[in-house]
């Protein structure tokens, strides 16, 4: 499963504080302390355990080692890195987020998605609920 950061829905309303307040970065939270893979934008993959996510910013810090993966096929293992969130592309998380409680919120209707997320899911009935004109393409 990967997210991609430019998707990421109610990302200027993501704080410092304890609550979180996207559903992406509620899920990153959860992913703290596992093993997750981020590929960055020089499409560099860092796989390792995810030690933090900054609210504001979304930058990830990895503790411990840490195997990188160039773009040009060269591997190193380093320690403890800070990925800065404006270089971030997509995280990809472990099989068993599928089960997250945000995941199941989204399902049961608890979580509302942002009319962004709802045109990029299905873009006829976000135009229909907005009164405007349906962008999306007919089937012949």
């Amino acid at each position: 499963m990967s997210l991609r950061v430019a998707e990421i829905d109610n990302a200027e309303q993501a704080t410092t504080s304890a609550k979180p307040t996207s559903i992406v970065f509620a899920t990153l939270k959860d992913a703290v302390g596992q093993r997750v893979s981020i590929e960055t934008a020089d499409c560099s993959t860092y796989t390792g355990v995810l030690a933090d996510v900054d609210a504001r910013y979304m930058n990830a810090r990895f503790a411990g080692k840490v195997l990188i993966k160039r773009k040009d096929g060269f591997v190193e293992v380093s320690r403890d890195v800070l990925l800065p969130g404006r270089g971030i592309k997509l995280f990809v998380l472990p099989k068993e987020m599928r089960q997250a409680a945000f995941f199941q919120a989204i399902a049961s209707g608890e979580w509302k998605l942002s009319k962004t997320a709802q045109k990029k899911r299905n873009p006829k009935a976000a135009a229909k609920a907005a009164g405007g004109p349906s962008l999306a393409l007919k089937k012949k």
